[in-house]
């Protein structure tokens, strides 16, 4: 059975086992963090969306599809140009997209280039659906 909890944590540690930003230039969703002043860094978290009853049965036997998505926020300074930003990006696809782990599924990313946020950083955004299933 996975459960939204175990999901994320899922996620959460293929992140950290696969991306090449160190622990210092990157964040969870609601952590404390105070981002680098001259280097690239990551917000990364998980949203979730409505999901479907997969089947119906007895209590303990039923089946939920509960999807969401992975969404990085990649941030770097605009004098950096693009091409730091672009391999960030790139590193996201690779360890999400189109891959299976844990019960999870994912699926085709939407990689986004959000351009300058407030004049400090420029913003590329990647977001990865999937889904699993939940017994209950």
């Amino acid at each position: 059975m996975t459960t939204i909890g175990e999901a994320s944590e899922a996620a959460y540690e293929r992140w950290k086992a696969n991306t090449t930003l160190s622990a210092a230039q990157y964040c969870f969703d609601n952590e404390p963090f105070k981002p680098p002043t001259n280097s690239a860094w990551a917000r990364f978290s998980i949203r979730q969306m409505p999901g479907t009853t997969a089947t119906l049965g007895a209590p303990g036997s039923r089946r939920y599809t509960r999807r969401a998505r992975v969404f990085v926020q990649l941030y770097d300074q605009p004098s950096a140009g693009r091409a730091n930003l672009d391999v960030l990006a790139n590193q996201v696809l690779t360890i999400f997209e189109g891959v299976r782990f844990s019960g999870l599924r994912f699926f085709a990313a939407d990689p986004v280039r959000e351009g300058p946020s407030d004049g400090k950083w420029t913003q590329f955004v990647v977001t990865v659906p999937f889904d699993y299933i939940e017994t209950k």
